[in-house]
């Protein structure tokens, strides 16, 4: 087996799979067989007596490629050595974990699990408490804002103690209440699964000697892609037997927006200077030309490790260039082409279109259906974000945890019983007012309590008999968990609360959303047999924890409709890159940061590396952006590209453009104002003093709005022709 296990591998990997002890940092570009070495080294730990099965833990970014590795394990590594192969998402294993251990640090087993939905509704409903205007201080900003600080192990405390601005002194009191609100409900964010696991290990030493000395070797996937708090968490796990081995790429780290620290690879050769480090340099993915496109891009880029691409891959055909007049025009030629590589016999789902940003699929969604061209979306309404998924998944978490007040509110009045908003915030009011859940104060309102009635101002009888009902409703579902399966609680769950006739009366498309129903009752059967003895609890995680990704069909005959952050990972025969033009791609936000054009460049060359055989890269001489139509230059990546590899005399009767592309070196006047940038003071010989609030991409130069301190106002100025200088005020 040993021999069989380092069969067809190169050098490099071999190196990587009999590496069995001490520290090891593997830099694996795109297509380096990454995948296959991760899975042979354990299979190879197995198989030759290092350790058991259950001694190994692999952390991955995505369910998806955790089963992966579980299928491939299971033909590398012989039947009775089969026991159990710990290879998870680090949220998954931290969920896991907290659902065992959890009480240590005074965590109930039973907890929510809450997504960005859930979050965003939780800050809505406080900063409604403090008053404070969503408006001017949008909800989806303190959102965001709390999951950056937690990444950093910021606590509201540490906020509140380093406030700069009036919106940090308020960010700090959402943070708080949100802290504090979490913990009443019984619940947890996506970020709380990583710092509470931390914390479990960190304080309670005879559980991090437990996992440490159990789990003799840990893999990271994807590392780059890590933020500070996983790393700790790698680290906590490895501090017995220190065989951590990561793998990743820095020319691969496109996640700093989810926090992700690409200097984690260097903490990790500093924390552990002994490490060795192998590079896995030979791709098996992509032709040679669109293998040396990609590095000529990415060696443009300072912040990495370099690691020399090369491959024994035929030339392959050059990339396609084309410039179409707008964006459906774009569009049209996709389609165009692509079913030109239907009729050479290329399967519609090795094809995938990307793109920046979600909002540039309208086009090609739309070319696809004009031309019947069939399609799957990712990143488009999640299955369990859709309305009729979403409540009775928020049914079955009251049930699991009655103090979840965000699934209680949304389906308190599903079906509609009457039940207004001046009610429900009278009763958010004796929630506050007695420190309890929504399920509590309920509790309290139907037991005749006169201190609370008075507060409600006597509640009408009918709704308080709607209370009742829905109490009475839960109480005896929760009291059936024991004795019907899970199937059997979601039927219940349904019957109950009259849901199939509240869908087919009340909402539309009603045979759509009860056929997603029934959807979802297969999932919760397959989980169940996968799964014996499955809990609700377990089946309510499970569902928390899936991606968009994760539930892609890779087999079925529709082309891919993807974002480039979320075709990581990912390959395909054919790839369209969609919209390469300044202020797409880059993005705009980027575009005074350095470091950020660089994650840019790096978001490109992941998109590029996604392909095996055709890249074709497009881009429109107008663009529909942010509301405005306007004339766009060419993304300044494709100049990185050297023109050797680039064909851009493609023709097509069917396109009327004004001109194709041109690569020839040109002066970049949008590089030339790059000084400048939002919230800049600067001084105009004729206006004076002013801020910059704006700065727009306008064909090959930088239109800057500014707000002038005088009677002037506001003025759009172009920057190569303004004469503004930089403020030394």
């Amino acid at each position: 087996m040993k021999n069989d296990l380092l069969e067809n591998l190169n050098k490099p990997q071999k190196k990587v799979v009999t590496s069995t002890d001490g520290p090891l940092l593997v830099v694996a570009g795109p297509g380096s067989g990454k995948t296959r070495t991760i899975t042979h080294r354990i299979a190879y730990l197995i198989e030759n007596n290092h350790c058991s099965s259950e001694n190994i833990i692999a952390m991955t970014f995505t369910n998806k490629a955790a089963e992966e590795m579980k299928n491939r394990l299971s033909f590398l590594i012989k039947p009775n050595k089969q026991n159990k192969i710990n290879a998870s998402t680090f949220h998954s294993f931290c969920a896991k974990t907290l659902r065992i251990y959890g009480n240590h640090i005074k965590i109930n087993s039973n907890f929510t699990i809450y997504d960005d939905l859930d979050q965003l509704a939780l800050i809505k409903q406080i900063a409604k408490e403090l008053e404070i205007d969503p408006k001017k201080f949008p909800p989806k900003a303190f959102v965001s804002n709390i999951s950056a600080a937690k990444s950093k192990l910021q606590t509201y405390e540490y906020i509140a103690a380093n406030t700069e601005n009036y919106f940090d002194e308020l960010f700090s009191r959402i943070y708080k209440k949100y802290t504090l609100k979490l913990s009443q409900l019984n619940s947890l964010d996506f970020d709380d699964l990583l710092i509470k696991t931390c914390t479990l290990l960190e304080e309670t030493s005879i559980l991090k000697d437990k996992f440490s000395q159990q789990y003799k070797y840990i893999m990271v996937d994807e590392f780059q892609d890590t933020n500070l708090v996983q790393y700790k968490i790698a680290k906590l796990l490895s501090s017995y037997n220190r065989n951590l081995c990561v793998v990743g790429d820095p020319d691969q780290s496109i996640y700093s927006w989810r926090n992700a620290d690409i200097q984690n690879i260097i903490k990790f050769q500093k924390d552990f200077p002994d490490a060795k480090k192998i590079s896995l340099s030979e791709n098996y993915r992509s032709s040679s030309i669109i293998l040396s496109a990609a590095k000529n891009l990415i060696e443009v880029n300072t912040l990495r490790i370099k690691n020399e691409l090369w491959t024994k891959n035929n030339s392959g055909d050059p990339i396609i260039l084309k410039e179409g007049f707008n964006q459906d025009d774009e569009a049209k030629f996709v389609i165009n082409e692509i079913k030109k590589l239907l009729a050479k016999n290329t399967p519609l789902n090795q094809i995938a279109i990307m793109y920046r940003t979600n909002a540039q699929s309208r086009a090609i969604e739309n070319a696809c259906l004009k031309y019947g061209v069939p399609y799957q979306i990712i990143g488009g309404l999640k299955f369990y974000r859709r309305q009729e998924i979403k409540d009775i998944t928020s049914y079955l978490r009251v049930i699991n945890n009655p103090n979840d007040d965000i699934s209680l509110l949304r389906i308190i009045n599903i079906p509609p019983k009457g039940i207004g908003n001046k009610t429900i915030d009278r009763i958010k009011r004796i929630a506050e007012l007695t420190n309890t859940s929504i399920y509590s104060a309920l509790e309290l309102l139907i037991s005749d309590n006169k201190q609370i009635e008075l507060e409600l101002n006597n509640i009408s009888k009918t709704q308080k008999k709607s209370f009742k009902e829905i109490l009475d409703k839960f109480s005896k579902l929760r009291s059936e968990l024991d004795n019907l399966n899970l199937l059997e609680i979601i039927d219940l769950t349904l019957e109950l609360f009259s849901y199939e006739k509240y869908i087919k009366n009340t909402l539309d498309n009603p045979e759509e959303k009860w056929e997603n129903l029934k959807e979802f009752k297969i999932s919760a059967q397959e989980f169940t047999t996968e799964n014996t003895n499955a809990s609700l609890n377990e089946f309510l995680e499970n569902i928390s924890l899936v991606s968009d990704v994760d539930s892609m069909e890779e087999k079925i005959s529709k082309i891919t409709l993807i974002t480039l952050h979320q075709s990581k990972g990912l390959e395909y025969n054919t790839v369209f890159i969609i919209g390469l033009e300044e202020g797409l791609l880059p993005h705009s936000r980027s575009l005074d940061n350095t470091e950020q054009i660089e994650e840019e460049r790096r978001l490109f060359y992941v998109g590029m590396t996604r392909a095996k055989r055709n890249l074709f890269l497009t881009r429109s001489f107008k663009h529909g952006l942010w509301g405005e139509t306007r004339i766009n230059i060419p993304s300044r990546f494709l100049k990185e590209i050297p023109r050797k590899y680039i064909d851009n005399n493609i023709k097509s009767k069917e396109h009327n453009t004004p001109s194709q592309i041109k690569l020839q070196p040109h002066i970049n006047k949008v590089e030339n104002t790059i000084k400048f940038k939002v919230g800049d003071k600067i001084i105009h010989p004729k206006f004076g003093e002013g801020i910059i609030v704006s700065l727009t991409p306008a064909q090959e130069d930088v239109q800057a709005t500014i707000a002038f301190s005088n009677n002037t106002g506001i003025k759009s100025l172009l920057l190569s022709l303004s004469k503004i200088k930089k403020s030394t005020k």
